[in-house]
């Protein structure tokens, strides 16, 4: 989806409910979108910060995605709640954990309604890194790795492109 077209999927949505889930991935930066939204309807998530919150480290990655999951459906929980009557939009960073940990994208569609916006911002800076021979060889990084992995779980046409 590009820019424009998003503009009206937005507008569209705050001026009434819509008949479908919108969660949308931002290919692009946090500022860009920041300047679309309207003030006093938005909120915040930063999963780096939510994580640090766990009770516990977890040591294996199955156990990372379960409490990164309980962790994240209690604070979405939360939030849908607590703006209850409004047209609610949650814009969430930090996203690279949901690919790192495959955390699948349920948390957020459970509390999805035609009343309510997730935009997960996948930063095309940080999708483009790539630290080329600046890294031991047992270590592998691959550009990209969080926007193919939200792309495939969205619907085609959530993935909103900036350029």
């Amino acid at each position: 989806m590009k820019l424009d077209q998003f503009k009206i999927t937005l507008d569209a949505f705050l001026s009434s409910p819509q008949p479908y889930r919108n969660l949308y991935v931002w290919y692009g930066e946090a500022d860009g979108l920041a300047a679309l939204l309207p003030a006093g309807q938005t909120q915040s998530l930063d999963l780096f910060q939510l994580a640090a919150g766990l009770s516990h480290h977890p040591f294996a990655q199955d156990e990372a995605n379960e409490l990164l999951r309980d962790v994240l459906r209690a604070r979405l929980r939360a939030w849908y709640s607590d703006s209850a009557g409004l047209h609610p939009i949650m814009i969430v960073s930090g996203c690279e954990l949901l690919a790192r940990y495959r955390v699948g994208l349920h948390p957020f569609y459970d509390v999805l309604t035609d009343h309510s916006m997730v935009i997960l911002i996948c930063s095309a800076v940080d999708a483009a890194y790539n630290p080329a021979g600046r890294l031991p060889g047992y270590v592998q990084c691959e550009p990209g790795t969080t926007l193919a992995y939200l792309s495939r779980l969205v619907e085609d046409d959530h993935v909103v492109t900036t350029g």
